[in-house]
């Protein structure tokens, strides 16, 4: 017997995917939901990816993926998951981490180079509060213009967590 198993366990606290949208400056729509569309940072698959557009001409570095978190949130970190098939093709090298509050004004909280590993990178920083967190791709591993990633990853608490029904009023 087999399990596919995407669960991860972690001791530090994560906001949920799900509560969570991802915009992209570029997505590839030629290869099917499973190779370009920004949605798979979050879906919990790591074969799922995210990749730039790479048919027709494209585009320079850099790349940049906004995630809306559903609400404020005091953040510190960001998990960065590179693609685990399909060759070096989007692996970014040089990132950088931003904050804002409204999604226009941007604070950058963190800058440096990504290692070419298959677990998740844990990028570290002040806590901060926030609502968008930006990952800017600024070059890649093997010096293409394709920008990739398999899951991103928001570390953090948040303020207002979704409504639910206290135990108590439950039938």
């Amino acid at each position: 017997m087999t399990a596919d198993a995407r669960a991860t366990v972690t001791t530090e606290p994560l906001l949920p995917p799900g509560s969570m949208t991802a915009t992209a400056d570029s997505e590839n729509r030629s290869s099917g939901p499973g190779e370009g569309p920004v949605s798979n940072v979050l879906d919990g698959d790591p074969a799922t990816i995210w990749h730039t557009d790479y048919t027709g001409s494209a585009a320079p570095y850099p790349h940049w993926v906004k995630l809306e978190l559903g609400g404020p949130a005091d953040v510190d970190g960001f998990g960065y998951l590179n693609r685990q098939s399909g060759g070096p093709n989007g692996r970014v090298a040089g990132y950088e981490v931003a904050v804002s509050d409204d999604g226009t004004h941007w604070a950058t909280v963190a800058e440096d180079t990504l290692k070419d590993v298959p677990q998740t990178q844990r990028i570290t920083f002040d806590r901060v509060r926030a609502s968008h967190v930006r990952f800017t791709a600024l070059n890649a591993l093997n010096g293409q213009p394709f920008a990739a990633a398999a899951e991103m990853r928001v570390y953090g608490t948040a303020l207002d967590p979704p409504p639910g029904e206290r135990p108590a009023d439950r039938p």
